[in-house]
């Protein structure tokens, strides 16, 4: 990831240790699934340019030293493009190498990067008001970052498209995990983009655009 100094409006803040992330907000998303009382705030910035701007948060778990790591990114103002497993998949590489944003990761910039999966799955919940079954694209993946200490850390992530964003999340951990939570925080992403959309549109009105007649010749 690459930017011109001065284009980039940056802001980024490390925050103590201690700071419960339930109920924590993730920049242009909005509030992120509650998790328990183990997992703290660490950091969170965003990063961007008139065109293009990325928010992240990243928290931790006081118990085993694991990684929850999420990120919102922002192309103009369509909606964003279907999920799309090469070039998704060199955006996941790149969005937190080793748990930490790319923008502050403290590792060995030497880090290397292993694939062990990278597919175009659906990711399902259910809609807490309507009880709908609800489907989404997504780009699940697991890799190992590996720096030159000789620890590797074990990722597992997914990435989707929600309305004009692009939501990452993704688990990491130098221990053995399976994509549970991972998966988990998925789920509660797209319930909890159900949840703010109709917010936002409270009496469910679907605003169609008028097509315009056809000129007489």
């Amino acid at each position: 990831m690459k930017w011109h100094a001065a284009e980039s409006l940056f802001m980024t803040a490390w925050l103590a240790a201690g700071l419960l992330a339930s109920g924590q907000e993730l920049p242009m998303f909005g509030q992120l699934p509650k998790l328990d009382k183990r997992w703290t705030l660490c950091a969170q910035g965003t990063n961007g340019t008139s065109f293009y701007v990325c928010s992240w948060v990243v928290l931790t778990n006081s118990q085993s030293g694991d990684m929850l790591s999420f990120a919102a990114q922002k192309i103009g103002t369509n909606a964003f493009p279907k999920v799309n497993r090469v070039p998704w998949s060199d955006a996941a590489a790149d969005m937190f190498p080793g748990g930490y944003p790319a923008w502050d990761k403290p590792l060995d910039q030497s880090l290397r990067v292993h694939w062990i999966r990278n597919e175009v799955v659906e990711v399902n919940t259910v809609d807490g008001a309507t009880g709908k079954n609800i489907k989404e694209e997504a780009l699940e993946y697991t890799l190992v970052f590996e720096d030159k200490s000789g620890t590797n850390r074990l990722a597992h992530g997914y990435a989707l498209a929600l309305g004009e964003l692009r939501v990452f999340v993704q688990h990491t951990s130098t221990k053995a995990i399976t994509p549970d939570t991972a998966h988990e925080m998925a789920s509660g992403l797209i319930w909890m983009h159900c949840k703010q959309a109709a917010a936002r549109n409270p009496e469910g009105k679907v605003h169609k655009q008028l097509a315009k007649p056809e000129s007489k010749k």
